[in-house]
């Protein structure tokens, strides 16, 4: 009776697997293989961009972990590491290791000007920031903590941010008011990140292997789909995977996708591999169509989306706002509307000459203040004349006696009187980026308007 019992409960657990339980690589279908392929690349490809920015940090610039580096150089053309970058702040960078411990960011006390501390987990998510929006212009200590840290919290410092990650991104952001502006520099260096070991002055928990990071980035826009997937499994094995995370990573280990894991095509059987290759070759022409519409369409401009930095469970978003402008902000910190067509519905080019004329109550209404930036079609600076890659509210601008600003976009100089007003094209296509740092309520609303660029020529 015993022996029956027992192959019954077998014979069961047997038909449970092979009608539905968890399948191993090589027991999918192709179409089941396909299908999963497409949606798991759609998620994994913002922590996949991200490792640019890491790489650039951690490798280029030979900053190591725990360690701010200051950027006292605005971005120019020779910069091609980070995407629609900016040309109003300089940057300063900490990747932190937190699987260990805690680290401190520490600020000093900032007159007069915007900063912020943008802080990052593996998918680009930003739970918190340290910035004059969120937590004013200091002086102030602040923790950042992986999610399920459970150490206690030491006098002195002003807030505990907790991230669901143990290697975060934290990018810092300074204003510049322009070339001359040396103060801008000063305290981009003043800003400080430790382990909280070295803030209390105590012994540096033991038992964490340090990190050694891979000597390349994989380009997520050109790389072949093995490296992707390698280079995600890579990635993910510092998120702290919870919720519809963890069931994500969970389903997608029926294509090799697991944290830490080396993957490899060799693995699958060749028609699984076509099925995977075709599924992420699909979910990629898809991210790259969805950046052209990110947010809500107006008069040309896409504005990002009213969820940026906090993506949820909407990836496709996500993915394309990495693959446009990795690192945007979050909507009350700033606002991002692009354009990359004219009046006519017709692309940017540079054989073209375009204004963009604000009436006096279009004139974006900031906290702190805006910017018109251009870039080629790749996402980069081009070297002009006046090596203008942007124009500031706070430049020295040519108003109309109504109080209206006519911006002109073209490739050539429109003359002495409309020099300062001239934001460089260059030869081929073409996309802007206006930057509103803290933006009016109606903008975080979307009630804000931007008139269309028109073609003039």
């Amino acid at each position: 009776m015993k022996k029956l019992k027992i192959l019954s409960f077998l014979a069961i657990a047997l038909l449970l697997s092979a009608c539905g339980g968890s399948k191993s690589k090589q027991e999918i279908t192709p179409r089941q293989a396909k299908e999963l392929a497409k949606e798991a690349y759609i998620y994994a490809f913002p922590a996949v961009e991200h490792n640019k920015g890491i790489w650039a940090v951690l490798v280029k610039d030979k900053t190591p972990f725990n360690q701010f580096f200051a950027n006292t150089q605005l971005f120019d053309p020779q910069h091609t590491s980070v995407v629609s970058p900016n040309n109003d702040t300089f940057y300063g960078y900490a990747i932190c290791d937190i699987r260990n411990e805690p680290v401190v960011i520490t600020i000093p006390k900032i007159e007069k000007r915007y900063f912020s501390f943008q802080i990052c987990d593996i998918f680009t998510n930003c739970p918190e920031y340290i910035s004059t929006l969120a937590t004013g212009n200091g002086p102030g200590n602040y923790m950042l903590a992986r999610s399920d840290w459970q150490g206690k919290t030491p006098e002195g410092i002003a807030k505990v941010i907790r991230v669901p990650a143990t290697v975060v991104f934290t990018l810092a952001r300074t204003q510049v008011f322009g070339p001359q502006d040396k103060e801008a520099a000063v305290l981009s260096t003043s800003y400080k990140v430790v382990p909280l070991s070295t803030f209390e002055g105590t012994t540096a928990p033991a038992g964490v292997t340090p990190l050694v990071w891979p000597a390349k980035p994989y380009d997520s826009k050109t790389g072949d789909i093995e490296g992707f997937f390698k280079e995600f499994n890579f990635m993910v094995q510092y998120q702290i995977l919870s919720g519809s995370d963890k069931a994500l990573m969970d389903k997608y280990a029926a294509i090799g996708l697991a944290p830490g894991k080396e993957f490899s095509k060799s693995e699958f059987k060749p028609e699984i591999w076509t099925a995977i290759e075709a599924g992420a070759n699909e979910a990629k022409k898809e991210i790259e169509a969805k950046t052209t519409s990110i947010g809500k369409s107006q008069n040309g401009w896409n504005f990002s989306p009213g969820n940026a930095g906090r993506w949820g469970t909407d990836y496709m978003t996500n993915a394309a706002a990495a693959w446009k402008y990795i690192y945007v902000n979050t909507p009350e910190e700033a606002i991002y509307p692009t354009a990359n067509v004219d009046n006519e519905g017709n692309k940017f080019s540079g054989a073209n000459k375009y204004t963009l004329t604000f009436t006096r109550e279009e004139i974006p209404q900031v906290k702190f203040f805006w910017s018109l930036t251009m870039y080629n079609d790749k996402g980069f600076f081009v070297a002009n004349p006046l090596n203008r890659y942007n124009i500031k509210n706070i430049d020295k601008l040519t108003y109309g006696k109504d109080g209206s600003l006519t911006l002109y976009i073209q490739k050539d100089n429109p003359g002495k009187a409309k020099e300062s007003n001239w934001l460089p094209t260059p030869d081929g296509q073409f996309y802007m980026i206006l930057r509103m740092y803290g933006p009016s309520e109606d903008a975080i609303k979307g009630k804000t308007v931007i008139p269309a660029v028109v073609k003039t020529k």
